[in-house]
């Protein structure tokens, strides 16, 4: 009975050791569990921030697009109201040929130094929206750059 009691001690002091070697990679696989846990936390933290600033870039995109097309509506108006007083001015210069033969000379120069005035102002218009839309462009790229 003592030798089969020394040998269930033995076994017992075996399997107390083999628990315990258990236990320590248990430990270990804990550990590292819980520390890709940490790393899976920080990575869906950081992907919710990606997230959100994903959604203030498109955001500010469809902003910069609204306003990009504002620019290009009103850069059109301003063509067609500078093409409409084009086309005002020559009824009333050929107006003024028809209505005054006598000093048609005189008044034809004058409303050609009109029309020329015109015409600088509507160049003017086109060097600023020209100016505007390359505004609106580099605009664009710096927002793409920020991103």
């Amino acid at each position: 009975d003592g030798s089969r009691l020394d040998d269930l001690n033995k076994l017992n002091s075996e399997y107390e050791t083999a628990i315990q070697v258990k236990d320590k990679e248990i430990s270990r696989h804990v550990a590292s569990i819980n520390k890709l846990d940490a790393k899976c936390k920080e990575k869906q933290a950081c992907a919710r921030d990606l997230e959100e600033k994903l959604k203030v870039s498109e955001k500010q995109a469809v902003e910069l697009q609204s306003r990009e097309t504002e620019h290009a509506k009103e850069c059109e108006n301003l063509r067609d109201k500078h093409q409409s007083d084009m086309r005002t001015k020559d009824d009333e210069i050929l107006a003024l040929k028809l209505s005054h033969e006598d000093d048609t000379a005189d008044r034809f120069q004058t409303a050609q130094a009109h029309a020329r005035g015109l015409e600088d102002k509507l160049q003017a218009v086109q060097n600023e929206n020209a100016t505007l839309r390359l505004s609106v462009s580099e605009r664009t790229k710096q927002l793409d750059q920020s991103l």
